[in-house]
Order: structure tokens, then C-alpha cells, then sequence
């Protein structure tokens, strides 16, 4: 039983190599038809279809991208063309290169900047914040001062009549 199952078997090892290229794919598909049609490793030949058919498509989907990617390349290096050059927002002109590089380094010192002012702008607004809750917690100190002066002087008050009344009494 061991032997049958050695063409399906193979057919799903190759239909993972599939991943990489779309050929490999292909033959693991014929493999995994194969090993279907002769009953060798019937689940293991369903299972390499179905991943043989996933691989293909998603190596001729990565395949196409690194083609549109090396043609885009292909057209900027070696069009012959030596004015290639790319201005950033400093106006420094550069190589596309290191002009891409310097847009996207452009790009964060921008976002840096408006971190910091944003930044600095919520501390000013929290110092202003603690600079009227500090104005307001001394004027409200010093209403209770006030209160509490008057309250002792009235007492005071209170006491000197009370020593006074019993001088006069006495």
C-alpha cells in the first residue's frame, strides 16, 4: 500500500516547489494528475493540485511584479540616458537613486518637524493650562486668607470687648 502512494506523494513535494517558479508548478500538476488518475496517493494528488494550482498563479502574479519592477529599472539605468536626475525638495539634484532616498529622508524630517510642532504646541497649551489653574488656586488662597483674617480679627475684636466689658464690670 506503501507503494502506491509514492507518485501523489512526490507530486505534492514538487507542487510546494511550485511557490518559486511557474514550470515547477506545471510539472507537479501533470505529476498530481497522473498519480490521480492512477490511484497512487489519491489525497496526496488532490492536495498537489489545489497547491499546484495556488503556486502557479502566485508565481506568475510575483513573476509579472519583478518583471514590471527590472523593466522600470532597465528603462532609467541603461536607457544611455546621463541626465537622470531627481530634485528634492532641499533642491539638491541627485542621481534618481539618491534622490529617492533623499525624497523619502525629506519626507521625514517633514513629519519629524510637524511632530515637534505639534508636540511643542500641546506643551504650551498644557503650560497655559497649569499657569491659570496655579493663578487660580493662589487667588482662591488668598480669598481664604482673607477670610480667615477677618474671622481672627473679629474674633480678636470679640475678645477685646469681652476683656473690656469685664474691666468696666469690675
Amino acid at each position: 500500500m506503501e507503494g502506491k502512494k509514492g507518485l501523489g506523494i512526490a507530486a505534492f513535494v514538487v507542487s510546494i516547489l511550485g511557490f518559486c517558479s511557474w514550470p515547477i508548478g506545471l510539472i507537479a500538476l501533470v505529476l498530481a494528475i497522473v498519480a490521480l488518475v492512477k490511484k497512487s496517493g489519491k489525497g496526496f494528488a488532490i492536495a498537489a493540485i489545489i497547491i499546484a494550482c495556488i503556486g502557479i498563479i502566485i508565481s506568475l502574479i510575483l513573476g509579472s511584479i519583478f518583471n514590471l519592477f527590472t523593466s522600470a529599472l532597465d528603462t532609467k539605468v541603461l536607457s544611455g540616458d546621463d541626465d537622470i536626475t531627481v530634485t528634492t525638495d532641499s533642491g539638491e539634484s541627485s542621481d534618481w537613486l539618491s534622490g529617492w532616498i533623499s525624497e523619502g529622508i525629506d519626507e521625514l524630517n517633514n513629519q519629524i518637524e510637524e511632530g515637534v510642532t505639534e508636540f511643542s504646541e500641546t506643551v504650551n497649551d498644557v503650560n497655559e493650562q497649569v499657569v491659570e489653574g496655579v493663578e487660580e488656586g493662589v487667588e482662591n488662597v488668598n480669598e481664604g486668607l482673607e477670610e480667615i483674617g477677618e474671622g481672627v480679627s473679629e474674633g480678636i475684636e470679640e475678645i477685646g470687648e469681652a476683656i473690656t466689658g469685664e474691666e468696666e464690670a469690675e
